[in-house]
Parts: C-alpha cells; sequence; structure tokens
C-alpha cells in the first residue's frame, strides 16, 4: 500500500466502510470514518496526505452535505470527494453539482465502478481484466447485438454510424491511454470500452414499444431504459462492460457545463468514455451530415464542435485534434 495514495472512508454503516475497504486496499492506504465529525477531525489533520473522499450522504447528524459545506472553502476543498448513496435523486444529483463533486457511488457498490471513478480523478488504478471476463464480455456482447442489430434493421436505422463511432473510440482511447498513464487502459479495455459505445442508445429499442399515455416521450427516457437493457440478465464477469455502458447510456447527452439531460451532470460528474462517445457521435454524425465520405473537412467539424460552447470538455477537444492524423487514416479505408 502506498502512504501517499489515502483515502478516508466516511459511513456510518461499518459493513459499508468494510466492502469498500476490500475494494480499495489494493490501491490505496484506506482510513476511515463513522460519521461527519470524526471526518472532519480527519480532514483538518491529514488533508495534505489524502488523495480523495468516499462520503456517504445519509448519516445522523451530521450528514455528507454538512461535511461539504464545511470542508468547501478550506484547503481540503479541492479534494476529489465522491458521494455515497443509496439513491440518486434529482436533489441529491443537484445538491452534489453545487459542490462540484468528482462523483456519485451507487449502493450496492460495484467494484469496477469505484475503480473507473478512481481511476479518472486520483489515476493509479490499472485493472486488468482477465481472460474469463473478456471471453464473457464478448460472449455478452454478442448476445445483445442479436437483439439490436434486428432493431436497427427493422427501423431502418444506421448501423454503420455506430460501427464508425466504435473505430473512432478505440483512437481517442488508445491516444487517452498514451497521455493519461494512470488511466490504466490496455488492449482488452479499450476493445471492451470502444465495444460499449456500440450500445449507449440502446434504449431506442424500448421506446419504440413502449410510449406515455398520450402517446409522448420524454428525451430522457431512452437513457434509462438503455442503462436498464445492459444491466438485464449479465454475468458477473461482464461488469466492467456493464458498468462502462450503462454509465455511456445514462450520459451521453450530457453537456460539459451542465445543461445536457437527463441529469444536468457536469464537469468530471461525467464519466470520461461517455464524454469520449458523444464526441465521436457527434463527428460522424456532422461528416455524413454535409456529404462528405473522407476526411477532408476535419479542421470545420472539429471547429463547428468547438464552437458548441459548454458542449465538450477542452480537453476531449485537444484529443480529437491530437488523432486528426489516424482518424484520416481510418475514413480513408472506408468504402
Amino acid at each position: 500500500m502506498n502512504q501517499n495514495k489515502t483515502i478516508l472512508i466516511v459511513d456510518d454503516v461499518e459493513v459499508d466502510r468494510e466492502i469498500l475497504k476490500e475494494i480499495l486496499n489494493d490501491y490505496f492506504t484506506v482510513i476511515e470514518a463513522a460519521n461527519g465529525e470524526e471526518a472532519l477531525k480527519i480532514i483538518q489533520e491529514q488533508a495534505e496526505s489524502l488523495k480523495a473522499i468516499m462520503l456517504d450522504i445519509v448519516m445522523p447528524n451530521f450528514d455528507g452535505f454538512s461535511v461539504l459545506e464545511s470542508i468547501k472553502d478550506k484547503k481540503a476543498g479541492s479534494l476529489p470527494v465522491f458521494l455515497i448513496t443509496s439513491e440518486a435523486t434529482r436533489d441529491n444529483v443537484s445538491k452534489a453539482m453545487q459542490f462540484n463533486v468528482a462523483g456519485i457511488i451507487r449502493k450496492p457498490f460495484d467494484r469496477e465502478t469505484i475503480l473507473h471513478h478512481l481511476s479518472q480523478s486520483v489515476g493509479g488504478i490499472a485493472y486488468q481484466l482477465s481472460v474469463p471476463e473478456i471471453l464473457e464480455t464478448r460472449k455478452y456482447i454478442k448476445q445483445l447485438e442479436l437483439s439490436y442489430n434486428t432493431y436497427l434493421d427493422n427501423f431502418g436505422k444506421d448501423a454503420g454510424h455506430w460501427l464508425r463511432v466504435v473505430e473512432l473510440m478505440k483512437i481517442l482511447l488508445r491516444h487517452y491511454a498514451e497521455e493519461e498513464k494512470g488511466a490504466g487502459l490496455d488492449d482488452n479495455s479499450i476493445e471492451v470500452i470502444a465495444g460499449a459505445a456500440y450500445f449507449c442508445n440502446i434504449g431506442d429499442m424500448v421506446c419504440q414499444k413502449v410510449l406515455r399515455k398520450d402517446g409522448s416521450m420524454s428525451d430522457s427516457d431512452h437513457t434509462f431504459h438503455g442503462a436498464n437493457i445492459i444491466r438485464f440478465n449479465y454475468s458477473f464477469k461482464c461488469s466492467f462492460f456493464v458498468s462502462v455502458c450503462a454509465e455511456m447510456c445514462l450520459q451521453h447527452h450530457e453537456r460539459f457545463d451542465g445543461t445536457g439531460f437527463p441529469n444536468r451532470l457536469a464537469g468530471n460528474e461525467i464519466s470520461v468514455y461517455a464524454q469520449m462517445v458523444r464526441l465521436c457521435e457527434d463527428f460522424d454524425e456532422n461528416l455524413f451530415r454535409y456529404g462528405q465520405k473522407n476526411i477532408a473537412r476535419f479542421d470545420f467539424i472539429a471547429q463547428m464542435l468547438a464552437e458548441d460552447e459548454g458542449a465538450y470538455d477542452r480537453n476531449m477537444l485537444w484529443l480529437l485534434n491530437d488523432c486528426k492524423l489516424d482518424i484520416a487514416a481510418y475514413y480513408r479505408t472506408l468504402k
């Protein structure tokens, strides 16, 4: 364990602290607080050694939001804080945004989701997919493709667009892995994350069949349906794929400035992979909208995306531009 990588877990439920310790012990030194007052004392004494805080929202007397209020103007206010909750209600998400928390961790805890969140904010986590996990994930992807591709064919949807998004994701992920050494991405995890991008709009499959009583359908309905489809009937060996893919389904319409849907997430509350898939979607859609089957208009489209103020993290736009030559080479292979 690295003494320079310390995580503070704040939760009044001992069993929840034990589960989190079991997940984190391989990567961090873990210290615990059973209530908000105890947490504040630890933060005051050890703020410089902490890498992140995992903070339960619901605690007696002094809850998670009270802790955030107490530290927001202090040195510890710059630490990544992940709120722990059993119910990520719109009200909780809205409050969390006011404190610019790094993310929300839902109960029951999912190991891959937690490590995924921490790898983005803290780094140093190189989670390796095992061979059984890879094989089971490929099997699950094939299962999803059977129904999703049938839907795309029957409703005249462009499957080619999503295949191109997958390839764009691979390009961006490879560059991202080179630039962000702490991202912990190897070839297998890149394959799984890029493969998840194909299904980020899979909720449309349900929304074509299930409408409200008045025949309408809200913009956000398909995001929730998509996440539910991905989470239904999967093997625990596919949990990394399911975590990433469900997150993409829920967040690929969020905007970096917090004006997207369904939850108006902002900044680092949005998964880096959900941000990436939105950028790949928009890039390919605009490329073909203008009748171009090649990359000749790359600069024009990249500038158009950059001018959509607040839609994307600037780092994502820079990443896209860094990948220009590889993206151009890919589009030249298309007929």
